[in-house]
């Protein structure tokens, strides 16, 4: 409930984009003016993506498409990226998304062929 007309405007807005663009969901922390930029950032990147397709689809040269093809899936991750609803942080803190390292041992690994 909103106590003033600033938060009630907030409200309203906040509930027609969600109509609008399902997508496009608040993140927690995230201002009105953010949520707004965010949104069009995500119909800059869906058209980007459409040229990209429609570019990828008229493309003759297989060298040329894989390049295209490249841009294509770059593009699409930034997209899925700007669409969810928590920005996704790097994991640098995280000990397990680290490469584990193999134990070490003292002998070398046996092999079949004797040079």
């Amino acid at each position: 409930m909103a106590l003033d007309l600033g938060g009630l405007y907030e409200q309203m807005l906040r509930q027609h984009m969600l109509a609008s663009t399902p997508a496009l969901r608040s993140r927690a922390g995230e201002t009105l003016t953010e949520t707004v930029e965010r949104g069009n950032q995500i119909r800059i990147k869906r058209r980007e993506c459409q040229k990209l397709q429609m570019k990828l689809k008229k493309e003759l040269q297989f060298n040329r498409k894989v390049e295209i093809n490249a841009a294509l899936r770059q593009s699409r991750a930034e997209l899925a990226e700007l669409e969810q609803a928590t920005p996704i942080q790097p994991d640098s803190g995280n000990p397990q998304a680290a490469p584990r390292a193999l134990p070490a041992t003292d002998q070398a690994p046996a092999s079949p062929h004797r040079c």
